[in-house]
């Protein structure tokens, strides 16, 4: 269904998302650093939105309205495609798992974005509290969302980190299935939101205004330094174990289907040589049209062990086209196999999309004459 709804399948999400992780891997650290002061500097919008709109709105019900604004920033770093630690940088991750290395190539993206980002988290709380540029009561709310987010206890900052960073990289995932800018701004606003709204820890987003709070006086620089270790060990967790893993199993489980399916065309193929072989061999036990032989269920369970029998000719017929699968009654998949053929015993199912043809696929051997 999802091609012709004009969706990407999963498999297609995640080929984008190798494409990405191949394209950060490949950046100069000079061009990711610039990039991730820019995405720090980018998500002081996040605090400066939300702050804004408390000073603007007090009393009941101007908090809630105030968090509509906290996914200001993450919609200014993904639509200008910054470098965002939680964001980009867990795309490699999935790379590693595909191909089982560019680890080292991996930890260096992240450790310079990361700086890079808490640098421009830096210059923001500068601009914001050093210049005189906000009005006394937006900067009262902004040292106040900083003052808050570093005194909550170790274990909510780790807890709300890993649902914070699940959120972003989910974000992120499904930002990569939009095809036009307003769609990616509507995915970003809807995943995000609930990480202001709830005061899930991110580390970048909260360290613009904590660290004007540090500039203030607020609170130590030794606090900080804490909070950030802890929250951004929760957003790796969150991030990578949460979605990572989960879309990375989720495809290459499909692919582990298809080398089952792979296995039992095989295994049927080599049943069809010698059924042919002994039919050469034999002429008098009659042709292809009455000679059967007993074929294993081609459905991708792998604890199927059903048979269906069926004759040479049909087998023969079975195999001239590449998405086609003789499965049991009941073990087919009707979103993604519809039936082109029903014979009762068994029923011949083709595989949709654009890998619904199998690579592995044997070809039939020629009946030997």
């Amino acid at each position: 269904m999802a091609p012709e709804l004009g969706r990407l399948t999963a498999r297609e999400i995640y080929d984008r998302v190798l494409v990405d992780a191949r394209s950060e891997l490949n950046r100069t650290a000079s061009a990711l650093a610039f990039s991730g002061v820019a995405a720090g500097l980018f998500m002081g919008l996040t605090g400066l939105g939300v702050a804004g709109a408390l000073a603007a709105l007090p009393g009941p019900g101007g908090e809630f309205i105030a968090k509509l604004f906290y996914p200001l920033g993450f919609i200014a770093v993904v639509i200008g495609r910054a470098q965002l630690f939680t964001e980009n940088t867990l795309f490699p991750v999935v790379l590693i798992l595909e191909e089982r290395r560019h680890l080292m190539a991996t930890l260096r993206l992240w450790a310079v974005v990361f700086v890079a980002n808490v640098i421009g988290a830096l210059l923001f709380a500068v601009l914001a509290t050093v210049t005189g540029a906000l009005k006394p009561e937006v900067l009262t709310e902004l040292m106040e969302l900083g003052t808050t987010a570093v005194e909550q206890p170790l274990l909510r900052v780790f807890s709300s980190g890993v649902l914070g960073g699940f959120l972003i990289a989910l974000m992120s995932w499904l930002v990569t299935s939009a095809q036009r800018t307003i769609g990616q701004i509507a995915v970003i606003w809807l995943i995000t939101f609930p990480v202001g709204l709830l005061g899930f820890a991110h580390c970048i987003a909260s360290s613009g205004y904590i660290l004007g709070a540090v500039l203030s006086g607020a609170t130590s620089v030794g606090a900080y330094v804490v909070w950030l270790l802890v929250a951004t060990s929760g957003n790796i967790i969150g991030g990578v174990f949460l979605v990572s893993l989960f879309n990375y199993g989720q495809v290459r489980g499909g692919s582990q289907l298809n080398r089952r399916r792979a296995r039992r065309l095989a295994e049927n193929e080599s049943v069809f040589r010698r059924r042919s072989e002994q039919l050469s061999r034999s002429p008098k036990q009659g042709g292809e049209a009455e000679a059967t032989a007993h074929f294993v269920c081609e459905c991708s369970n792998a604890q199927c062990t059903s048979e269906i029998m069926m004759t040479i000719e049909r087998y023969r017929h079975l195999r001239s086209h590449p998405r086609w699968f003789a499965v049991v009654s009941g073990h087919q998949f009707p979103e993604i196999e519809p039936v082109v053929e029903d014979h009762h015993d068994y029923l011949i199912v083709e595989r949709k999309g654009k890998r619904g043809e199998l690579t592995l696929r044997p070809r039939p051997a020629q009946t030997a004459s």
